[in-house]
């Protein structure tokens, strides 16, 4: 199962009371559920001016979802779309999926704990900013866009804290703690992104 939206989502819950997209299996109990990443698809956003704030979306990313590939825990498409204050955790493939995803924001998320990248953005103009970003299996961050990334906590993940693909493009990197991955702090393979004030410390590479 998974939630394909065409139209604009507004899923806001409070504080202390997330809205929960989960598994079938997850009883609320780690120790004592049987939910597992890649359990059901995901989170798919195409209508403008979607939000998602106090969102907890957990055990998705199995594979196939509506033909897009790589997997995702959520994927946000169109313009205006906000997800602030959310966790995404413990999913297979990508946590977040920007994809034409246009005047976005991301902010003050927890994305973690998946088999892919933390978060992968292609072909998207967004800011992302304050997230903490941490012990995704791959990157970080992957950046094939216009992305604004700062005042992020990127670490502990399995590969590079951020890895830039971008052609042609210039993206923004500044205010950043990116520390303790497993390869690079910051890897540039394409474009000429914009670069300061950023604390790398204690990457493998």
């Amino acid at each position: 199962s998974g939630l394909d939206v065409q139209g604009k989502l507004i899923a806001i819950g409070k504080k202390h009371k997330f809205i929960t997209f989960t598994s079938l299996y997850d009883n609320g109990n780690r120790d004592l559920d049987t939910a597992y990443p890649g359990d059901w698809y995901g989170l798919l956003v195409r209508g403008d001016y979607s939000a998602l704030k106090y969102v907890h979306i957990k055990y998705a990313g199995e594979p196939g979802f509506q033909g897009k590939a790589p997997s995702f825990s959520v994927m946000l498409m169109g313009r205006f779309v906000h997800m602030t204050n959310s966790v995404i955790e413990n999913g297979a493939g990508n946590g977040v999926w920007l994809h034409f995803y246009r005047h976005g924001l991301v902010h003050n998320n927890l994305i973690q704990h998946h088999s892919g990248h933390g978060v992968l953005a292609t072909e998207s103009v967004a800011d992302v900013f304050r997230n903490t970003i941490q012990n995704n299996e791959k990157n970080g961050v992957v950046i094939e866009g216009q992305i604004n990334l700062h005042a992020n906590f990127i670490r502990n993940n399995g590969e590079n804290g951020v890895t830039v693909k971008a052609p042609r493009r210039t993206p923004q990197i500044h205010d950043n703690v990116i520390s303790h991955n497993q390869g690079a702090g910051l890897k540039i393979l394409a474009g000429r992104p914009r670069l300061h004030d950023n604390f790398l410390h204690d990457n493998l590479n």
